[in-house]
């Protein structure tokens, strides 16, 4: 343990001698990391975080191409007992 804390202590000692040199040169890393921090972009895609296979997915880009908006509405779908939605009863219903 002697061995860990006299390398310890060295280094303390060349620290504090060479304050002048070791601290500007502290403060250029730290800038050069600080320019770097503020170049992340920090948006979320979140169609770039799902599988792009899945059927869910493959469903919601067809109803985007058919109704546009992303996906981000509401669609209903009117379904008549007999016959079509055409008629006076359905349509008015709707």
């Amino acid at each position: 343990m002697a061995v860990k804390q006299e390398k310890l202590d060295r280094f303390s000692w060349t620290v504090v001698r060479y304050r002048f040199i070791i601290l500007p040169l502290l403060l250029i890393c730290v800038g050069a990391f600080a320019l770097g921090a503020l170049k992340i972009k920090n948006e979320v895609i979140l169609q770039d975080l799902f599988p792009y296979d899945h059927p869910y997915l493959k469903l919601h880009a067809r109803f985007s191409e058919v109704f546009g908006g992303g996906g981000f509405g509401v669609v209903i779908a009117v379904k008549s007992k007999a016959g079509d939605i055409f008629n006076a009863k359905t349509l008015g219903k709707i």
